[in-house]
């Protein structure tokens, strides 16, 4: 669960010692006392991490669902609890949690999100802000039942809830399968950017919440709207590997066509299916098709058409 608390211990010294130094025969002089710093203690359960997870947790004040220098960060425990101290004035309307978690062997950094009335953070609150952020008028209800709608879950699943493990029903095995293709997004998205940084083009920047929404779609592709599950057939190698193709397509390196020249014996025409022709073939050396060809051949008519 998250609480909200701060101490008024602070105040309460500060009273009794601003009344002593004035009642107390302690003469002329006056005293400075610094004043205390109300605080709200915000603590918000990360879902289903165990102990081999570190994830950093923040409250993003700018809503670009990322971990800036200036937010308050803290780092979950074990179970997934953290607490985390921000000023007691914070405008919580409108954030979001942003958790971070550098991938296995890769700089990538994998960001989950949910929002600020969320009590956990999942890979399920992730489609949840995508989606708030998306269509931010229609408000955080219709968010939720536009991805349960999509990943074809009932209209009454709580995606702000902890979905548990992978074994506990298909609203589990749906956020098992999310969070592996939301890492695999974040490894293939970084790819991507490095990929096009070393063309020397420019890159046009995305949204915070592309990644999410990727996986969002590519899931919803295979998702049984009758049973509330992906679909037997489809494994999470699927949803990763096209969640990848999208956010780094295969780059194909297309060549110019081989021209190629035909010139009959004579010029004479090529009108018999049956007869052939002598003629001689030729092409131009390139570094894509190699060494220049000149060669004699022979040619007919094939087909009725072309």
């Amino acid at each position: 669960m998250r609480t909200r608390s701060f101490s008024n211990a602070g105040w309460a010294v500060v009273g009794m010692l601003a009344s002593c130094l004035s009642g107390c025969g302690g003469g002329s002089g006056t005293a400075e006392v610094a004043p205390q710093i109300r605080t709200l203690q915000l603590n918000v359960k990360m879902a289903s991490t165990s102990a081999a997870d570190s994830w950093n947790v923040c409250l993003d004040a700018n809503q670009n669902l990322v971990c800036d220098v200036d937010e308050p960060v803290a780092t979950a425990t074990a179970d997934g609890g953290y607490q985390l101290t921000v000023p007691v004035e914070t405008v919580l309307t409108n954030r979001y949690w942003v958790a971070e978690q550098s991938t296995p062997n890769s700089t990538a950094v994998l960001r989950l999100a949910a929002p600020n009335e969320s009590p956990v953070i999942s890979s399920l609150t992730t489609f949840v802000t995508a989606q708030l952020m998306n269509v931010p008028d229609a408000g955080l209800a219709a968010a939720q039942l536009e991805v349960a709608r999509l990943l074809g879950l009932p209209s009454d699943t709580d995606l702000l809830a902890d979905p548990g493990a992978a074994s506990d029903g298909p609203t589990g095995a749906i956020a098992s399968t999310a969070m592996t293709a939301l890492k695999a997004g974040t490894i293939a998205r970084v790819a991507r950017v490095e990929n096009v940084r070393a063309a020397s083009t420019t890159e046009t920047p995305t949204r915070p919440q592309l990644i999410p929404q990727v996986v969002l779609n590519v899931m919803a592709r295979y998702a049984d709207a009758t049973s509330g599950s992906l679909l037997p057939t489809v494994t999470s190698r699927t949803i990763t590997g096209e969640t990848a193709e999208v956010l780094n397509p295969t780059q194909c390196a297309i060549a110019e066509p081989l021209r190629i020249r035909i010139d009959t014996d004579g010029a004479v025409p090529i009108v018999s299916k049956d007869a052939y022709v002598t003629a001689r073939l030729r092409t131009d050396a390139s570094a894509t098709y190699g060494e220049a060809l000149d060669l004699t051949t022979q040619i007919r008519c094939r087909g009725n058409s072309t």
